[in-house]
């Protein structure tokens, strides 16, 4: 620990940061296997996790209020003021929306769906809390260098299925899992993993593989992030150039892939088609299920009909369909105008402690937080038309990475012109003189 911080400086890795590099890697293959009749492993695992989660969860608050016990091998009140920062940097607006969530499930009638939805919603809230009470400011070293290890193997393994079955492949996981958890690992390597080779190549590989995996949504997220990565690099003068470049090259990659491959075409521009301004988008469905789910949000607009009610309208009215594939029209339906902004406003929240973060760091100083503004725009993305937020898969790693960057303080007060070198990429200052990070 360096004494002048009162920050270890060291690379543990939490052990629940670990546990979601494992969820990363494995995807949701507990899906196929049930432990009864009507429960999936899947479900099993999320409630299992959420029991632990709560207990680590109130014992990371119940610790703000101690003293002089021991965190993480030291002796002192550091601890505490690391877990205090913790709880607070967690908007008290995701904790509102997790509280009103509860009270209107209680109040229409609770169901197994529902329970399920809420354990996930708390996942992620947890999972942030908990790393963010444990982590120190090294701690995102271990975990980039797992997210890319992991990465590299979910590459290898869904190149494998693209081999043998084509387009759009199902192997292991299916495509839209492979592609949500693909774009988490983009979004951490793209702004932390420019030190060596195989980091810098994997983002444009999983990209190449989210494109053949026929996820509409997670494509134009992983362009997005493209478009973006220059803007995390500290090169002002010539990162709207950088971007500009990357958005011509992705368009015209774009047009290519359209017009030369049909798999491509007909998931954008047929199939079950819907017209838009004269033109016809391929929506999968996607209209019809949001009408339902907008008709029934508006019986009880501003309160909602409490977690589960939109899965459950749905596979009442459209017998082929599961979710509404939106996860803020099921917010609305589920938890009304009150529940969706309480949501909205905690995850923005999040954006801006995270954005604050980065800013006050050197560009090869704040790749974590640079990585978790990513997540944050890719997860945001992909809610607009997937069920992403109710899956444990998905937040889990997600939570681990906002409460990684979350661990550390949003202000670092320098002593010295020269006194810091950076680890390039992970979060971490190596203090050649004596640096003071602002509480």
């Amino acid at each position: 620990m360096n004494r002048a911080t009162g920050i270890t400086a060291g690379r543990k890795l939490p052990l629940v940061a670990g546990l979601a590099l494992a969820i990363l890697l494995g995807g949701d293959v507990t899906f196929r296997f049930k432990v009864m009749p009507s429960v999936t492993a899947s479900a099993a695992i999320t409630a299992l996790l959420t029991y632990l989660w709560l207990l680590l969860s109130i014992g990371i608050l119940a610790y703000r209020k101690t003293s002089g016990i021991t965190w993480n091998g030291h002796v002192g009140d550091h601890g505490v003021r690391r877990v205090t920062r913790a709880s607070k940097a967690i908007p008290a607006t995701l904790w509102i929306f997790l509280s009103w969530a509860v009270l209107v499930t209680l109040l229409n009638g609770v169901t197994v769906g529902g329970l399920q939805n809420l354990s996930c919603y708390f996942l992620f809230i947890g999972t942030a809390l908990i790393v963010s009470g444990v982590a120190s400011e090294g701690s995102s070293i271990g975990f980039i260098k797992g997210v890319v290890i992991v990465g590299w193997v979910r590459a290898v393994m869904y190149g494998v299925d693209l081999l043998l079955s084509g387009f759009g492949a199902s192997g292991v996981s299916g495509p839209r899992v492979f592609a949500i958890q693909a774009l988490l690992i983009m979004a951490v390597v793209i702004p932390s993993g420019r030190g060596e080779k195989m980091a810098r190549l994997l983002p444009y590989v999983l990209f190449l593989e989210i494109v053949l995996s026929g996820s509409r949504t997670a494509m134009v997220a992983a362009a997005l992030l493209f478009v973006w990565s220059p803007f995390t690099r500290g090169q002002r003068g010539f990162r709207p150039v950088r971007s500009l470049v990357t958005v011509g090259l992705l368009a015209t990659l774009g047009y290519l892939a359209l017009t030369h491959l049909p798999q491509l075409r007909n998931r954008f521009l047929a199939e079950d088609v819907t017209l838009i301004n004269g033109t016809p988008v391929n929506t999968s469905g996607r209209d019809l299920l949001w009408e339902v789910v907008i008709a029934h949000a508006q019986t009880s607009p501003w309160a909602g009909h409490g977690a589960g009610s939109a899965t459950a309208i749905i596979r009442e009215i459209v017998r082929t369909a599961g979710e509404p594939h939106s996860d803020y029209l099921r917010f609305w339906n589920d938890f009304g105008f009150i529940g969706l902004g309480f949501w909205l406003l905690g995850y923005m929240g999040i954006a801006v402690r995270c954005w604050r973060r980065a800013r006050a760091r050197s560009s090869g100083d704040a790749g974590v937080h640079y990585a978790a503004l990513m997540a944050l725009l890719a997860i945001g993305l992909l809610a607009v038309t997937d069920n992403v937020l109710v899956y444990f898969y998905a937040m889990v790693p997600f939570g681990a990475l906002i409460g990684l960057s979350l661990a550390c303080p949003e202000s670092v007060e320098v002593s010295g012109s020269s006194n810091l070198k950076g680890d390039s990429h992970t979060g971490l200052h190596r203090a050649d003189k004596p640096v003071a990070l602002a509480r």
